[in-house]
């Protein structure tokens, strides 16, 4: 990173300010717990402004990353479109602190300490799924004794709603895998059976959670990084994986439950054509989209009036363009194609492993709205990829040299 200073100071805040972006949806709808889940938050606003002040202090503001200025216009597109929609949600403050924290974090510690911001990530995250994974299989339908949720057509798991945990499970084998690759010293057979280890706690989780969308899109990411990284040990195709992204939107999203596509893959996951009643919520949000294009309708739990309540569109892209209109939705693109743009150029181990977690939550994104937390680290080293490769290779030199 150009303009970030190799003496952050970050390095002993490390896990205080990690933890709290991985807390537990679970606890929110305990009733004895929820006061721990308040607390976290609280704790995570506190790392924010953490985070900011030592990053401010290490760049001036006229010098800060391009790339956080663009995530940081993104942000302020969605607030200032729901300001002048007349809407205000203190979550959508909330959502830009997060978002713009996790990348300044992830940019300082990619030129000061980014083996050990992995190892840190890795090991809250694990520790996290490894408790969810023993919890589902002692509730595998769900945390019922979690008197605060009401719904029994979606069960609550530790780390959330059943499709919801698959916003928690790319990152966990993203990381697993990123582990394995940057482990110089030791590619044997125990750090080999840690990530098949990995691979199975996540899709065996998923299955207990009977979530079709998680299983598909991690799936994909195992099968691809173990076809593309292990065994062919090429780079995954990028403008036929795009390609394949925009026929399954077109197919699915934009022209719905009328064609091939739709059948075949909804009579695979045993699931009806209309994806649970998303075709008619995706279909009443573009009709919303096509009457306000620029400006959308601001940031709302739901702008869409069906069933008798307030919904999303369920689908990332089509919820940007109805929060904040087609600005904030070219900015989301940018960010997104420079991420994937400035990670080709990287090594196998690094390309694939990047793409496929960006590629993964756009893929469970045709399905669900939110843009996961852990989203803005990906793509941020992503972006920093080519600095990640030099340090890499000076590592390598020095235990070669030693």
């Amino acid at each position: 990173m150009e303009n970030v200073s190799k003496k952050s100071g970050i390095r002993p805040w490390l896990p205080f300010l990690i933890f709290p972006f991985f807390n537990p949806t679970g606890l929110k709808y305990i009733s004895g717990l929820k006061i721990l889940y308040d607390g976290i938050q609280t704790w995570k606003l506190c790392a924010c402004i953490i985070i900011w002040i030592i990053y401010l202090r290490r760049n001036r503001v006229s010098k800060v990353s391009k790339f956080w200025f663009l995530c940081f216009s993104f942000q302020m597109a969605l607030i200032i479109t729901s300001l002048i929609n007349g809407v205000y949600d203190s979550k959508i403050i909330t959502n830009m602190l997060i978002a713009t924290s996790l990348v300044m974090m992830t940019e300082i510690c990619v030129c000061s300490c980014f083996n050990e911001y992995i190892n840190q990530l890795w090991r809250i995250d694990a520790a996290l799924v490894f408790v969810n994974f023993l919890l589902a299989i002692v509730f595998p339908k769900g945390l019922r004794f979690a008197t605060l949720y009401k719904s029994t057509t979606n069960p609550l798991f530790f780390l959330g709603i059943d499709n919801a945990l698959a916003s928690q499970l790319i990152p966990f084998v993203f990381l697993a895998t990123l582990r394995w690759a940057m482990n110089i010293k030791d590619k044997g057979q125990k750090n080999n059976l840690k990530l098949a280890g990995s691979y199975v706690i996540a899709l065996a989780t998923l299955m207990i959670a009977g979530s079709a969308t998680g299983i598909f899109v991690v799936a994909v990411f195992i099968i691809l990084s173990i076809q593309f990284t292990f065994i062919k040990k090429g780079k995954i195709p990028y403008n036929l994986a795009v390609g394949a992204y925009a026929f399954f939107f077109v197919s699915i999203v934009v022209l719905q439950s009328n064609n091939f596509v739709v059948s075949s893959i909804s009579g695979l996951f045993g699931r009806s054509a209309t994806f649970t009643g998303r075709s008619l919520l995706w279909r009443m949000a573009i009709d919303e989209i096509i009457e306000r294009p620029f400006l959308g309708y601001g940031y709302t739990a739901g702008n869409i009036n069906v069933w008798g309540g307030m919904f999303s569109s369920h689908n990332m892209f089509l919820e940007i363009l109805l929060q904040g209109g087609l600005f904030s939705f070219l900015l989301f693109i940018a960010i997104t194609w420079l991420g994937i743009k400035r990670n080709m150029k990287s090594p196998i181990w690094l390309s694939n492993t990047a793409f496929l977690a960006i590629f993964c939550i756009l893929l469970k994104g045709l399905m669900e709205t939110s843009i996961p937390t852990f989203y803005y680290v990906i793509i941020t080293i992503a972006y920093d990829a080519p600095y990640l490769v030099k340090q890499y290779n000076e590592r390598r030199e020095d235990i070669v040299s030693t």
